[in-house]
């Protein structure tokens, strides 16, 4: 296993290099690289997201842990007072439990899926504009290649990261958007 990974990245890395070889050798051909969380970090835009998202997070797990709360003190109830209960009544409060077992198991998988959701619709526009960036931005700069390094890169100069300059990009945009 470990030694196929290590043939395909040397593969890649020599098939890289002779791709890269005209665009190095002229005067024209500049690589930079950009790191997608870190734009996404330091951007207004991406801060505000991280912020929606993490308001929204603390809902749902405030929620989620009240009723893990409940289920503790139910689960209590049952274990201390069972001996006392009729048979009808421990059965009922033995269903009660497994339901809202249940219950919390489905919100919880609920509210994964809806912060997934959430968070995509949140992010999605501002990778659409970001990806635009980039293009004009390379177009604008001269760059031949621009490489997100957050996908694999194994080194950088960071001379060469250009990710602040992505997102002052990304704001400038997108407040202009919003006027």
């Amino acid at each position: 296993m470990t030694k196929n990974l290590l043939s395909t990245l040397c593969v890649c890395l020599t098939i890289l290099l002779f791709l890269a070889q005209p665009v190095l050798s002229s005067d024209t051909g500049k690589i930079a690289t950009m790191n997608l969380q870190k734009v996404l970090a330091i951007s207004k835009a991406g801060q505000t997201v991280k912020s929606a998202v993490t308001k929204k997070f603390d809902a749902y797990q405030e929620k989620l842990q009240q009723q893990e709360k409940s289920l503790i003190a139910l689960k209590g109830e049952i274990e201390k007072k069972s001996s006392a209960w009729s048979e009808a009544v421990k059965t009922k409060k033995e269903r009660e439990f497994k339901r809202r077992v249940t219950d919390l198991e489905e919100e919880s998988q609920y509210a994964a899926n809806d912060m997934k959701e959430f968070e995509q619709e949140q992010v999605g526009p501002i990778l659409k504009a970001l990806e635009e960036i980039i293009v004009k931005y390379g177009k604008e700069k001269g760059y031949s290649l621009i490489l997100d390094t957050s996908k694999g890169i194994l080194y950088q100069d960071e001379a060469i990261d250009i990710s602040g300059d992505l997102a002052a990009e990304l704001d400038k945009r997108l407040s202009e958007k919003n006027k």
